[in-house]
């Protein structure tokens, strides 16, 4: 069944994507606040475009994987943004305990930071498995 609204027509798979990226913001915010990253996002209008270029990035890899899964069942896309999200996971959590000491401006880079601002990385990473997947299911299938 397809909805329109303002002249999109969306699908209730369509939905199910968003709320997947919707999902994927809100955990991506939430790890980043219990790893102990500051909580006061806009200080700065620099902090506050990161903060905007994350929440748009992370709903739109949410959103792209959620599609991939909804419309054309391609699990890679969501393999491939999962273990590039826990290998950055596990990599900062070492950094973790020195978050609340010194700030997290003393720490410098970490691989979550990574994850979050190079998102369109991850997006491409993603893109590239959903084409290998495709190309391996014609492969099997013809």
């Amino acid at each position: 069944m397809s909805r329109s609204i303002g002249g999109l027509s969306l699908t209730a798979r369509d939905a199910a994507s968003a709320a997947v990226g919707a999902a994927h913001a809100v955990f991506v915010f939430a790890l980043y606040d219990s790893l102990g990253f500051t909580t006061a996002y806009f200080h700065t209008a620099l902090r506050a475009a990161f903060t905007v270029w994350t929440a748009v990035g992370a709903l739109l890899l949410g959103t792209a994987v959620g599609w991939c899964w909804f419309r054309h069942r391609l699990a890679l896309p969501a393999v491939t943004t999962a273990g590039v999200l826990a290998w950055s996971l596990v990599e900062t959590l070492p950094y973790a305990p020195r978050f609340s000491e010194v700030g997290y401006t003393a720490v410098g880079l970490t691989p979550f930071t990574l994850y979050r601002w190079g998102w369109l990385v991850v997006l491409a990473a993603a893109a590239v498995a959903a084409g290998v997947e495709c190309a391996v299911r014609r492969r099997l299938l013809a």
